[in-house]
């Protein structure tokens, strides 16, 4: 799997050179119809960064830097070399990608990405606003590009064999996953919300509980969840006992977990 994750503040001028960039990547990606190449805008939170990197093959972090040179340069640096172990502070805001990368390999060991590359821009402003100052909106296309085939190589690189993801099931108006495909898709997420488009099952995971949503209940000691959603699912007259194992892919262009056909009507 190759992630790309952009990373800094949009509301601080050059600094949104990170979000800019992986919400252009999104669209791209989406054009492959790949579920493993991603791109995700983190914003500020470096534990994003750290759960989002986890189960990737070959991770890309983008963000603005500050050195002093002239605004537009642009750096690749080995993660290797910025990884920086975090010093706990009463500011959760203090923990950075670069905090992400050494607490993720010592946290999931062999699950986190074995190659890192970091992509930094030297920035020309960062006081508040909205727009990337001229310098750094040419540097921002010129690693969009960059990425762009950083993402096609990967796509003709490593096969894609349609084999689905994961597979849940659906019984008694309740989603039920397996420790394992949830510790791959939802890691950390305390709940999800459903939402049905034609005859799919859209999955999406929420960052906050406090959102609303469904609870990912634990079942079992090994880690299996289930989400009861009675009322979606007789709203949608997908509530009998009978049991359906559905194939699931994850899609990054809407961050979900799909489970197409979900609604089509089993005799």
């Amino acid at each position: 799997m190759l992630t790309i994750i952009g990373c800094g503040n949009p509301t601080r001028g050059d600094d949104g050179l990170g979000p800019f960039v992986a919400r252009r990547l999104q669209t791209h990606v989406a054009s492959f119809g790949r579920s493993d190449v991603r791109a995700f805008d983190a914003g500020t939170d470096g534990m994003a960064v750290m759960f989002a990197a986890r189960g990737t093959d070959e991770l890309v972090i983008v963000d603005a830097a500050r050195t002093g040179v002239e605004p537009g340069a642009i750096y690749e640096v080995p993660g290797d070399v910025l990884a920086r172990d975090y010093a706990p502070s009463l500011n959760l805001h203090d923990f950075r990608w670069d905090h992400a990368l050494a607490a993720g390999r010592r946290i999931y060991a062999e699950a986190f990405p074995r190659v890192v590359t970091v992509v930094l821009v030297e920035v020309a402003s960062t006081a508040y606003g909205l727009d990337l100052s001229e310098p750094v909106a040419a540097a921002a296309e010129r690693v969009i590009e960059r990425l762009e085939a950083l993402v096609a190589t990967y796509a003709a690189r490593v096969p894609a064999d349609g084999v689905p993801e994961a597979c849940v099931s659906l019984r008694a108006g309740s989603v039920y996953f397996d420790a394992a495909t949830f510790e791959r898709f939802l890691p950390e997420r305390d709940a999800v919300t459903l939402v049905r488009r034609d005859d799919d099952l859209y999955i999406v995971p929420l960052l906050d509980s406090a959102l609303g949503g469904y609870l990912c209940k634990r079942r079992t000691a090994a880690g299996d969840r289930v989400v009861h959603a009675e009322e979606f699912f007789r709203e949608h007259g997908l509530d009998d006992a009978s049991e359906h194992v559905l194939a699931a892919d994850w899609r990054a262009d809407v961050a979900a977990l799909v489970i197409p056909g979900a609604f089509v009507v089993r005799t």
